[in-house]
């Protein structure tokens, strides 16, 4: 039965069934985009294509799982296992598998996570006898991620004349590589990388996956990098049925390597690709889908487009400006509560959202003072616990010999003899030795080197990860034999000795319990489970991100980047100061337009009413002391048209009461467009 189509507007239909060729939907916010995405490729399926030959791409698991299970509902009768609906990372994953060999690689290569590859970095830095305070391990971190987001290789990198540090980072870059390769190790970068560098240089790879991927879809396109574009554009081959839907007036993640040129010339980049507008909003009122247009109108690179909606005008846009931040965060707790009896709201209809995460604990404060449910978004990782990565970092050298990162952590831990005399001795050896680190920690000629009860603990140690290796190749329960597995190497009942406070310590066993019990239930969800299946879907996992924490009926506290996506009645807005919203280091007009883009983006979370605040005063740190100072209001509240805002009772400046605070705006509006 052919899909009904009828329910959607024009500009939907015809996204969903031109199905060949380059195609750019400029999805803006709350216009169906992911109605459009699932109906498109139903429509492709209905129109013949086989599903092996259809690839979905989206940023997060919880999207490609959603995607997913709407195509299914959708089309209950066609062949959905074989379609590839995945993340960038998770569909290179399996590119890598499949390949590994030509990357020098086996097929069961760890991913590094972050702790690892800071490990990496700070030894290669100490190998380079690093004595400057500027190349620290974040910082070199970050230089080495941006150049592979880029595909730049070491020489690539030390050829950049804008980069003071080329030289070092080239060297230390060049060098961690060898680390990772040497154990069998890539981090997340090199899964873009290496597949994008295999479609670029392996012909009868690149035949044989463009052969495979005819149709290929790709979700939130402007939050992708230079590398991705390029995976995607030699994907697309010469059929180039690259159909990429995005908004440009979202991207806000161009400090993690997103590159907004991607989808602004992408038209000029695949020649005759149809651009298609979604610009109909079924989410918020007319007040608040004109500010948003006029907000973003301030930026001159982007596509033009209109948001409108049949919902009617709806409320004006409160501002209201309080003495100190305090007050500020008193406020918002006061007409949280007000707002949500007189408006018969539920807690999680609401949500208050800032520009950075130092911003939310004075709010936090005053909804508890009050009693007022809520939930911070942005708190620390359920996998980000120690004793998580510990499990974790256990079930790892089962399955890769070769994870030095890995073993080193958990060598010691619980205690058991093997201390740092012992270890700076096993890396020494290793340093001169084809064999991986955990093989040469068996060797008679390290062991007979050591104390004799340091090289027993050794051998027991390396006697369970053996006879665990052999258990968890054979069938049953992957679950029991992790759990298993931990006691017998002595994990378990060891807890005690490294968090010595027993409410620590009962704490931590249940979150291992915890952790046990999410093992249980991917053997329930996957169709062939397995130690490495597990391991690689937990590195892809966004388990970091707690927007997947659903119907917990509270008031939301998250940033603006956090809320990309969601929607609430009420939205509040704190922090409209200068400095602060916009950030402070945004001096560049390009990072400027990310910030009103961000801007935007707070707008359009709401779907009835959106209250701002600031602070007429803010607290700073000088000279090792807070110093309390005058808060400049943002520049941002003077593009808001002031016939769609309110301002509360308060003097909004400390010049300008509310009869002229709106021409205090006006005024505000002048001087900054004479800046631009």
């Amino acid at each position: 039965m052919p899909l009904n189509l009828s329910s959607l507007n024009a500009p939907q239909q015809e996204a969903i069934r031109t199905i060949d060729g380059p195609v750019l939907v400029l999805a803006g916010a709350g216009t169906g985009k992911t109605t459009v995405v699932t109906y498109r490729i139903g429509w492709i399926l209905q129109s013949g294509v086989q599903p092996e030959h259809i690839l979905a791409v989206t940023f997060t698991n919880k999207a490609a799982r959603e995607m997913k299970e709407r195509i299914v509902r959708l089309l209950p009768n066609e062949k959905h296992s074989a379609l590839t609906v995945a993340t960038f990372h998770a569909f290179c994953g399996r590119l890598l598998r499949r390949y590994a060999r030509r990357f020098g690689y086996t097929p069961s290569f760890g991913i590094a996570d972050d702790g690892d590859q800071r490990d990496l970095i700070r030894q290669s830095l100490v190998e380079l006898g690093n004595h400057s305070d500027e190349l620290t391990v974040p910082r070199m971190q970050s230089w080495i991620s941006a150049a592979k987001n880029k595909l730049y290789t070491p020489d690539d990198v030390r050829d950049d004349p804008s980069q003071e540090w080329a030289d070092t980072i080239a060297t230390v870059y060049a060098s961690y590589s060898k680390r990772l390769h040497a154990m069998n190790l890539v981090d997340f970068d090199d899964m873009i990388l290496l597949v994008a560098r295999l479609l670029q240089q392996d012909e009868e790879a690149r035949n044989e996956l463009r052969e495979q991927y005819q149709y290929i879809l790709v979700d939130e396109y402007q939050d992708t990098n230079m590398a991705q574009a390029e995976l995607l554009r030699q994907l697309a081959g010469e059929r180039q049925n690259l159909c990429v839907v995005g908004d440009d007036d979202q991207s806000i993640y161009g400090w993690r390597g997103a590159e907004i040129d991607n989808i602004l010339q992408f038209p000029q980049q695949y020649p005759g690709t149809k651009v298609i507008k979604l610009e109909q909003n079924y989410r918020s009122t007319e007040v608040i889908l004109k500010t948003a247009n006029t907000v973003i109108g301030g930026n001159r690179q982007r596509h033009a487009k209109e948001l409108w909606s049949e919902r009617g005008h709806g409320d004006v846009i409160r501002l209201h400006e309080l003495p100190t931040e305090r007050e500020e965060a008193s406020f918002v707790a006061r007409v949280v509560q007000e707002l949500r009896f007189e408006r018969k709201l539920e807690p999680k209809d609401i949500a208050v959202l800032y520009r950075s995460n130092a911003l939310s604990r004075l709010p936090e404060e005053a909804l508890r003072a009050k009693a007022i449910p809520y939930r911070v978004i942005g708190g620390q990782s359920f996998y980000e616990r120690r004793e998580i990565k510990d499990t974790l970092a256990y079930m790892r050298v089962l399955e890769n010999e070769r994870d030095e990162q890995a073993l080193l952590r958990i060598l010691n831990v619980p205690p058991r003899g093997i201390g740092t005399t012992t270890i700076e001795k096993l890396r020494l050896r290793r340093e001169f030795s084809s064999s991986p680190m955990q093989r040469v920690l068996g060797e008679d000629q390290f062991l007979s080197v050591i104390p004799a009860a340091t090289a027993e603990s050794a051998r027991g140690f390396l006697g369970c990860i053996r006879q665990a290796r052999r258990i968890v190749a054979q069938p049953g329960k992957l679950s029991a034999k992790v759990y298993q597995y931990l006691k017998d190497i002595g994990y378990i009942s060891g807890l005690p000795k490294i968090y010595k406070k027993r409410s620590e310590y009962l704490r931590r066993y249940e979150n291992v319990q915890e952790f046990i019990h999410a093992i249980h239930e991917y053997e329930q969800r996957a169709a062939d489970p397995s130690l490495r299946d597990f391991l690689e879907r937990n590195s892809l996992s966004e388990a970091a991100d707690q927007k997947e924490e659903e119907n917990e009926n509270a008031v939301t506290l998250m940033t603006v980047h956090a809320a990309k996506g969601l929607e609430f009645s009420l939205v509040v807005v704190v922090g409209m100061s200068h400095h602060t919203f916009p950030h402070h280091r945004s001096v560049l007009e390009r990072m400027l337009d990310e910030e009103r883009r961000l801007f935007y983006v707070a707008i359009t979370r709401a779907k009835d009413l959106l209250i701002l605040t600031r602070p007429r005063t803010r607290n700073t740190l000088q000279h090792g002391r807070m110093v309390e100072k005058r808060s400049l209001p943002s520049q941002f509240l003077a593009e808001v048209p002031s016939e769609f805002l309110t301002v509360n009772d308060n003097a909004l400046f400390e010049s300008a009461g509310t009869d002229g605070a709106l021409d205090h705006l006006a005024m505000l509006k002048q001087r900054w467009a004479k800046k631009d």
